[in-house]
């Protein structure tokens, strides 16, 4: 004995996991025998093979349906001989589709590949993975194999031969790889890595569900990432594993895969060693085997001894002599001293960085982000905080079966928090399940019932009547905040919420969409509408097929408390009418709220995302846009730090996807415009980024436009061009002619005269340019492609575009031909709201009137828009909605329309945004990434082909379509300070809306000769059958102008009162409406009401 273990130091290697999924069977290390002589496909396959079978729940990833393991599944024994390696395969499949690929990138029908990782056996001293693709065809009894051999050669690899054989359900192959010319052999004691991917397909052409011979023991891998362990044995083997990772009551099951071909019996043990190597435990006699005797999967149940809590301890196996050269790791928990664990074989939270807010840690802002997730309410009692991550419950161990909570008052202890959900494919699997929260009867009985109180009932909003009914029945709502990663197929977490008699309250598909990276994760939160006879909830993850949720949060909210609002001491805009407008401002405030407290870091950098988003890491783009936006908003310390680093932005992208985007230098410059606007033009601002921020970005503006033949600014991204021949595009000029005015008022300032005077004249160029080239010239320009393009943004398929874009209409882009840009990136752009994607920052160029010749090509465009074929659906004519499913071109269009004064129908696709962007009652759905309010942004609309709203998407509150938000708000409210001599006033809100009233606004004006900020409030309302404004600033104001309306077209007189004086005024025709400017001259207050004359 002391022989064993003296090997057992010095021999023995230990193959721990970091394994997230387990449960098949916690075996990592295969055991490949010693055979004498090949085996033949004719015969059965040696019966002292050990077998591994593919076909459980951790082993399949499924897209289309698995009918079981008649479907298909495998069975896989290895052997090898002096010279080749053999792996011997039986397969049940009930439909024969062979594979037909002939690379690994689009893989489709039946076919095995083989992942094999030289370790100490291997063809040479390389030690890159080379794969082997086999593509069975048994009804031909032929077979293709294709080698990637990657950096290893070819010839050293081998010539593997494969021989199949159709049999009853299925067919057997045998699969023989020569190690002839390997410079080190399979031997005892060597081994290699290896994975076996098996995709099967019932339909031609198809891979409907993959399956692997080892689970994904990564971090949230892939089968192609989770290599297994093949260990080379000869006449005797051994290897010991826990069949589950976790044992309460202080017993432990092994499973035993075993084989003695000696000419003698030997005894089969194991035995326990703590970290120093001592034995604690031996196993001695465990089961005596005869010569030919094999074990395979045998599980022995032993008691454990007294192991000290906490520490680790090492199990080893051995038949007679020979060690096993694999082994488990065994902890007893610390609190549970009657629950032993498998370390290497448990779940373990992947760790992640996320930006420190501040609003997860102030109890007041914690609130605050309940209320604001909950529409309003009290909280009654929480625990977590909503971050997107489990991090602050511990991953503490309980005894499996069912564990509560008692929602008291308060804040909950974080320790009594489970931090997850298991699912049936984790391997702790039935902890804390169900997880009941026990609700007293008197927590919040004090407070009015909380329900919902939107007034909405749309009929074409695709409701789930038993939940709304529940919820208007309602008197507290429960939020769990869940957190998971795409596991792909049907192995995304399945949550269900019972009361305490059974009934079903919630249930939901967590199903995440695009990850940016393998371990993403994505945040949902259930809302739980709880009646007064529902005293307790029973939360479980019930997907046996499934992976893990990780717990956010958890909130129950009562009634009472305050509407959520804006903070009093922060710039704020409302609006007053119907159920659109009351609507729109919940939407206002809380993706406002989600701006500044989450995606706006301390550091100043921009979250693309909410946490558990879409996206999760730093993108350029995304950080200009809002950063841009926010900074017209107010001033703050993080948009400060962001203003302070934004030369250091391009820095912070990740370099996996650093961006190209030129919008976001031009951002850039802009952002400094209105920071330095908001701090009362500052100099300081302008001598600290005059050289990196506006200098360096205009200056590559200027290099792009001079070199480029039609004069314009061109580039790639999201509104450029997807080509690299130098195009252009009508987004990409509009913006750049915004980035060059701010720059001229800047230079001029700071006395730069030379560079004022030069991005003056890149302006006129860049004007003509798109007069030339981006306008559809006399007769319209014809538009013909052969091409197949894809479906895009809810639009179908299309085998080639005819079109003809009118004369006087914009022209989205040109490629250096100077043909016309049709599609970028396979969306479609020529005749869509893309047309229109520079519009919202022009702002800073033109104010929020834009000239008559601009107009007039304007409304011409969206006339072509309006009657264009792509947009012509029901979903647009019935609903004012845009085809294109995201709110974004949503937000470009309203916009279009606001700016051509069509107030009516942007009215209409602005209360269009509000009804689609509702989604209480609707279920979770494919592709969602972050569900945390009915009133938060979605980037897309889930639509149904005839317009119906079937609920959230995808990408709530992401950064780009907050800042287009925010800027439609600040349009309609028209506070315009563009102009230092003139502050114009401009408000725009729809028809069926009463007022908008803005407070605290801080604008910038020449006041005696200086140029000052002071702080505006304004309201705008209809009254009396026409509107009155009230305006107030904290100084006086040298010159404004006012437009009032809109009136109706035969309504051309109008009596306006300004501050009592009363007098008759003609009103003027814009775009079929009429308008009445009022100017005024060095005020602080000021009302002005303008009724028609009857």
């Amino acid at each position: 004995m002391i022989l064993r273990y003296y090997l057992v130091g010095v021999f023995c290697l230990t193959f721990g996991m970091s394994g997230k999924v387990a449960g098949w069977e916690l075996n990592k290390s295969l055991i490949c025998p010693f055979v004498t002589d090949s085996s033949d496909i004719e015969k059965p396959f040696p019966p002292f093979l050990p077998v591994y079978r593919v076909g459980s729940k951790q082993q399949i990833w499924v897209r289309n349906g698995w009918k079981g393991t008649p479907d298909y599944s495998a069975e896989v024994r290895f052997s090898w001989e002096k010279q080749a390696l053999n792996i011997c395969f039986d397969i049940k499949d009930d439909a024969f589709f062979p594979s037909r690929s002939q690379d690994l990138e689009n893989l489709s029908g039946d076919y095995i590949l083989l992942l094999i990782q030289p370790k100490s056996a291997a063809p040479n001293v390389i030690k890159e993975m080379f794969r082997i693709l086999i593509a069975p065809d048994p009804l031909d009894g032929t077979c293709d194999v294709k080698m990637f051999p990657g950096e290893t050669p070819a010839a050293l690899i081998g010539k593997p031969v494969v021989t199949v054989k159709q049999v009853e359900g299925g067919y057997k192959m045998l699969f023989t790889l020569s190690t002839r010319l390997w410079n080190s052999r399979p031997a005892q004691g060597k081994d290699l890595d290896i994975q076996i991917v098996f995709g099967d397909s019932d339909v031609s052409g198809k891979v409907e569900h993959t399956m692997a011979l080892f689970p994904t023991w990564g971090s949230f891998g892939t089968f192609l990432n989770s290599l297994g362990h093949l260990q080379f044995m000869t006449d005797q083997w051994v290897h010991a594993y826990p069949q589950k990772a976790k044992f309460d009551k202080g017993t432990m099951d092994v499973k035993l895969t075993c084989g003695n071909r000696s000419t003698k019996p030997v005894m089969l043990g194991f035995s326990i060693l703590d970290q120093s190597e001592k034995v604690v435990k031996e196993y001695d006699n465990i089961k005596m085997l005869a010569p030919g005797d094999v074990l395979s999967g045998d599980v022995v149940s032993v008691d454990l001894p007294d192991l000290e809590p906490a520490k680790e301890y090492t199990v080893y196996s051995h038949i007679g002599e020979l060690i096993s050269p694999a082994s488990f790791k065994l902890v007893v928990d610390a609190d549970l001293k009657d629950t032993v664990f498998c370390p290497g074989w448990i779940e373990k939270r992947v760790k992640l960085k996320h930006p420190n807010l501040p609003v997860t840690k102030e109890n007041s802002l914690i609130n605050e982000t309940l209320r604001t997730i909950a529409g309003g309410g009290t909280v009654l009692w929480r625990a977590g905080v909503y971050d997107g991550t489990s991090r602050e419950f511990p991953e503490v161990m309980r005894e499996n079966g069912k564990y509560t909570i008692e929602a008291k008052e308060g804040v909950a202890e974080v320790s009594s928090i489970p931090w997850s959900l298991f699912g049936g494919v984790d391997a702790l699997d039935g902890m804390n399940e169900p997880l009941e929260i026990s609700i007293p009867k008197e927590l919040g009985a004090q407070l009015p019932p909380f329900q919902p109180d939107y007034p909405i009932s749309f009929e074409y909003l695709t409701l789930d009547k038993t939940r709304k009914r529940k919820a208007n029945s309602a008197n507290k709502l429960l939020l769990i905040g869940l957190v998971c990663t795409d596991s792909g197929g049907d192995q995304n977490p399945t949550i269900q919420v019972k009361n305490q008699k059974n009934k079903l309250l919630v249930e939901a598909r967590l199903r995440p969409g695009s990850s940016q990276f393998a371990a993403q994760p994505h945040a949902y939160i259930l809302r739980v509408w709880l009646s007064p006879q529902d005293t307790s909830v029973r939360i479980e993850n019930v997907n046996e097929r499934g992976r893990r949720a990780e717990i956010d949060f958890m909130a129950l909210m009562g009634g009472g408390g305050d509407p959520i609002q804006l903070p009093d001491d922060q710039p704020r805009i409302a609006f007053d009418g119907g159920d659109e407008a009351k609507m729109f401002n919940k939407m206002l405030v809380t993706n406002l709220f989600f701006a500044r407290n989450y995606l706006m870091s301390p550091d100043g950098r921009v979250q693309p995302s909410l946490p558990g988003g879409r996206f999760f890491l730093f993108k350029l783009p995304e950080h200009m846009a809002l950063l841009e936006e926010l900074s017209a908003w107010n001033k703050n310390k993080p948009i400060e730090r962001g203003i302070t680093n934004i030369s250091l932005a391009h820095s912070w992208e990740h370099k996996r996807f650093k961006s190209n985007d030129p919008v976001s230098n031009m951002l850039g410059v802009i952002t400094v415009w209105n920071y330095w606007r908001k701090s009362g033009l500052d100099k300081v601002i302008l001598d600290t980024h005059w050289q990196t921020v506006i200098r360096d970005g205009l200056a590559k503006v200027k290099d792009a436009v001079t070199s480029n033949s039609m004069g314009l600014m061109g580039g790639t991204g999201e509104f450029g061009t997807a080509s690299n021949d130098r195009g252009v595009s009508l987004p990409l000029n509009h913006i750049a002619l915004s980035a060059l005015a701010c720059g001229v008022e800047m230079a001029t300032v700071v006395g730069e005269g030379e560079a004022a005077e030069e991005w003056t004249g890149l302006i006129h160029k860049i004007e003509q340019g798109i007069q030339v080239h981006l306008t559809a010239a006399p007769g319209g320009e014809a538009v013909r492609s052969p091409l197949l393009y894809k479906a895009a943004h809810g639009l179908p398929e299309q085998k080639g575009v005819r079109s003809l874009i009118p004369q006087g209409t914009f022209i989205y882009g040109k490629t250096a031909n100077k043909e016309i840009v049709l599609y970028n990136n396979d969306v479609r752009v020529f005749d869509t709201p893309y047309l229109f994607a520079g519009l919202p920052y022009i702002t800073p160029r033109s104010g929020y009137t834009i000239s008559a010749q601009d107009r007039r090509l304007l409304k011409k465009t969206v006339l072509y828009l309006r009657a264009n074929a792509v947009l012509k659906q029901s979903d647009f004519l019935n609903h004012s909605l845009v085809t294109y499913k995201s709110s974004a071109t949503q937000l470009w269009m309203i916009t279009a329309m606001l700016l051509d004064e069509n107030i009516n129908y942007a009215g209409k696709m602005i209360e269009s945004l509000v009804q689609y962007n509702f989604d209480e009652y609707s279920p979770l759905h494919i592709n969602d990434d972050i569900e945390v309010s009915p009133f938060a942004l979605e980037e897309k609309f889930n639509l149904a082909a005839n317009g119906d709203n079937m609920g959230g998407s995808r990408d709530e509150v992401n950064a780009k379509s907050v800042a287009l938000l925010l800027k439609l708000s600040r349009l309609m409210a028209g506070l315009d300070d563009h102009d230092l001599q003139t502050l114009k006033i401009t408000p725009r809100i729809p028809a069926s809306w009463n007022s908008v009233k803005v407070d605290d606004w801080y604008i910038s004006h020449d006041i005696d000769n200086s140029v000052k900020g002071t702080k505006v409030h304004m309201t705008y309302r209809r009254a009396n059958g026409g509107f009155k404004l009230d305006f107030k600033a904290l100084s006086y104001i040298q010159k404004i102008e006012v437009r009032i309306g809109p009136f109706r077209s035969n309504e051309n007189r109008v009596y306006v009162s300004v501050n009592g004086k009363r007098s008759l005024k003609d009103t003027v025709n814009i775009n079929g409406t009429r308008w009445v400017f009022v100017p005024a001259k060095r005020v602080n207050g000021l009302t002005i009401e303008a009724v028609p004359a009857r």
